[in-house]
């Protein structure tokens, strides 16, 4: 037993590492004797390594059968080389190894009797002047579920993939050079342009509309060039890459389309992240959250229009953020939120509310209402700008605006105006607060509310209540000593039936005009309930009834002293 297991274990192969030549003799990619040493690569994505040397083309590789291979090579000097498949689709299934080109031509993989497979994660890289180029004719082109990696520092355009490509597995973009997309992919995994804490991970182009699949794209550092196309995605997701990396979203008449919300998280992307592509905000409102980075200034700068039909745009985070572009959300608002400035330099056309809950909003122009600008389009309405506990800045010139602004209950605002054009930096800012006033203690009981006729004057709690034109509530003004009436010789007005007022004790004697008022101590004692059996409303003597209050006489000079 133990001689046939020493015969059985001497039996098994060995694995081959080994890069093979393909000889340019005959086509057929599985026959042995095309390739230098006469034996061909195995069917395996963990074995061998394909060769391409030859400076010009007497036998492109054809497969006649599905294959299987680690993966492909082209060195330097190699001339360009097709690959096909016959008798039927072929797939070529590749490995860890991908495909690596450092030709000066182009690679080509473009024939309906070929597909392209993925049995690991993988990585195509085109380095010199050359290209990869999987064209739109190819049978095929699925990830299996695995991570396609496009690299390399070639810029050619020619580095395409045209095919969709389909499957669980997502892509990634890493080198200095360019890839294009430009088939209808459907692949259901994340798109992502360099890698988090990597280097910059150079341009991924839209080379038709539709391209993306409508899952998260997340530029860490490098180029989404939208071109001009249109696409749509899910999360943007931007920033996160080593120090000194920028991401970025080119293209200024392609439109880019948010299946979701957006994030900048960046701690080392010197310059930010620029859009300088238009941004739709889909089928609903979004948020854009803009974490601070300590290396930018402004962290994320949007230079074009900001779409949607009739959606709200939240902009929250530490971060600083430039919108120079139109937020054109139609009847959609714009809501500050977070620590961070937001900087509207566009002329927006928007003409829903503008809230300022936090942080500051910055703007050079505020025009009039119904007049686009950088606070919107919307008309003068005090509920279209409200503040909730955030700040607006102004920096431009002396201006002037019909601008009605609402502050919410409880809150507070403030308004900064800033002369950005004198050097000295002068400014002036106004503090806003929603709060209650410390004198008008606002009671439970309906009964305590001042509701008088207009024109009325009537002492509640130590205050005299007055109300105001054309509102039907009285606004309580200020204490008197004695509580005395504000006016001495103040006629209330009467119209219907008397009030019954109950009596009161007299009241103690003013101070003379040179005293210094003090305040009133509220009266310990509880009021009795009113009675009008007991309660009675007279006239002072001397004072008719006349619906209009008589002025205060004169003060004599004797009194005066």
């Amino acid at each position: 037993m133990a001689c046939l297991w020493f015969l059985s274990a001497g039996t098994l192969p060995t694995v081959r590492a080994a890069t093979i030549v393909w000889a340019n003799v005959g086509t057929t990619f599985s026959t042995g004797s095309n390739w230098v040493g006469s034996v061909a690569p195995a069917n395996s994505i963990v074995t061998d390594i394909g060769s391409f040397q030859a400076v010009s083309v007497t036998a492109n590789p054809n497969l006649t059968a599905s294959r299987s291979i680690n993966g492909l090579e082209f060195t330097s000097g190699t001339a360009g080389w097709t690959f096909t498949g016959s008798g039927g689709t072929r797939i070529l299934t590749l490995g860890t190894g991908g495909i690596v080109s450092n030709a000066s031509t182009t690679q080509t993989f473009n024939n309906a009797g070929l597909g392209i497979a993925l049995g690991a994660a993988t990585t195509f890289t085109s380095n010199s002047t050359g290209a990869l180029s999987f064209g739109s004719s190819l049978a095929s082109f699925v990830n299996g579920g695995f991570l396609l990696t496009l690299s390399g520092t070639s810029t050619n355009a020619n580095n395409l993939i045209a095919e969709a490509i389909s499957g669980t597995g997502g892509l990634t973009k890493t080198g200095s050079g360019t890839w294009t997309l430009s088939g209808a992919n459907t692949y259901s995994g994340t798109t992502n342009i360099g890698t988090t804490g990597g280097a910059d991970g150079g341009t991924l182009v839209l080379g038709a509309n539709h391209v993306l699949p409508g899952t998260t794209v997340s530029i860490f550092g490098g180029t989404l060039d939208i071109n001009t196309r249109t696409d749509t995605i899910g999360a943007l997701n931007l920033g996160g890459g080593a120090a000194g990396t920028t991401a970025n979203i080119t293209g200024t008449t392609g439109t880019l389309t948010l299946g979701g919300n957006l994030t900048y998280n960046a701690t080392n992307n010197a310059d930010g992240a620029t859009i300088s592509g238009n941004l739709n905000l889909g089928g609903a409102g979004r948020t854009f959250t803009v974490n601070d980075s300590s290396a930018a200034a402004t962290d994320l700068t949007i230079s074009g229009n900001v779409s949607a039909a009739n959606r709200n745009l939240i902009v929250t985070g530490a971060g600083n953020t430039l919108i120079s572009g139109n937020i054109a959300t139609g009847t959609g608002g714009l809501t500050k939120q977070g620590t961070g400035t937001l900087t509207l330099s566009g002329t927006n056309t928007y003409t829903g509310v503008t809230t300022f809950a936090a942080g500051t909003v910055s703007v050079s122009t505020i025009g009039n209402g119904g007049v686009a600008g950088n606070l919107g389009h919307a008309a003068n309405p005090a509920n279209r700008l409200v503040f909730s506990g955030g700040t607006l800045q102004y920096t431009g010139a002396t201006a002037s605006t019909n601008r009605s602004f609402t502050l919410t209950g409880g809150s507070s605002g403030t308004i900064n105006v800033t002369n950005a054009a004198q050097s000295s930096g002068a400014s002036t800012t106004t503090h806003l607060s929603g709060a209650p006033h410390p004198q008008r203690p606002q009671s439970p009981h309906r009964r305590h509310q001042c509701r008088y006729g207009r024109g009325r004057l009537r002492r509640h709690a130590g205050l005299w209540c007055e109300q105001r034109v054309g509102d039907r509530y009285s606004q309580c003004l200020r204490r008197h000593p004695g509580h005395q009436h504000p006016h001495r010789h103040h006629r209330r007005a009467q119209s219907g039936r008397r009030r019954h007022r109950r009596p009161t004790s007299p009241a103690p004697p003013a101070p003379s005009r040179s005293a210094a008022i003090s305040p009133i101590t509220p009266p310990t004692t509880p009021m009795a309930p009113r009675s009008p059996a007991t309660s009675t409303s007279a006239v002072p003597t001397g004072l008719s009834r006349s619906t209009t209050a008589r002025p205060p006489p004169p003060i004599s000079p004797s009194a005066a002293t």
